[in-house]
């Protein structure tokens, strides 16, 4: 669990991204601490989750996300207070910094600026019935190149590396999947560093 004692008075320089990776597999006391701690409309956003294992990482995805900001804000978490831009991209209402979380199974990531949008995204490894469709329907053309180019041992990699480094980038900028997927490129070959993103007119 995240530990407020030797989190406080955490700073960021303007130069700084910071992240956080957490699991959300807690105990009861864990959840409930951290249940406490969250807004009625997050409490009422929990309930909705029709599965106890979803309710609970969302409980604990956003609890920790209130501890991590509360540590740069010098504040208690339950003071934390977010707006939400049409996309549904939370913001702080009241500080300066940028942040962004992710989870799959019952790993979180978080990403913390003072000065920068920031975006993370992280998935689960796992095989894929029709790999080369979802691609097809959500990758660029230079993208979908590459990953067919790759050999087959490392194209589940490549696809996964392809489709958070994309993810990440949407969420910088806000929009969330309202930002067409085929119209920029990541790199994606295993072992190649993720580059910025670019647009691409690519058919």
């Amino acid at each position: 669990m995240f530990d407020r004692k030797w989190a406080r008075g955490l700073e960021l320089t303007s130069q700084e991204v910071h992240t956080w990776a957490a699991s959300l597999d807690l105990p009861a006391r864990g959840l409930d601490r951290f249940r406490s701690t969250l807004s009625a409309d997050e409490r009422a956003r929990a309930a909705r989750f029709q599965f106890r294992k979803d309710r609970d990482a969302y409980v604990a995805g956003r609890g920790i996300l209130r501890d991590i900001l509360a540590a740069y804000l010098g504040l208690e978490p339950e003071a934390v207070a977010f707006n939400y831009n049409k996309h549904g991209k939370p913001s702080l209402v009241f500080g300066n910094l940028n942040f962004n979380l992710s989870h799959s199974g019952q790993l979180a990531l978080y990403a913390i600026s003072a000065e920068r949008n920031v975006g993370v995204d992280v998935e689960m490894i796992r095989s894929l019935d029709d790999l080369v469709g979802v691609s097809t329907g959500n990758f660029s053309a230079v993208e979908n190149r590459v990953l067919q180019s790759l050999p087959q041992v490392e194209q589940l990699q490549g696809f996964f590396n392809c489709w958070t480094r994309k993810e990440a980038f949407i969420k910088a900028v806000g929009e969330g999947l309202a930002y067409p997927l085929d119209q920029f490129d990541v790199t994606l070959r295993p072992g190649e560093r993720g580059l910025p993103t670019r647009s691409t007119n690519s058919t």
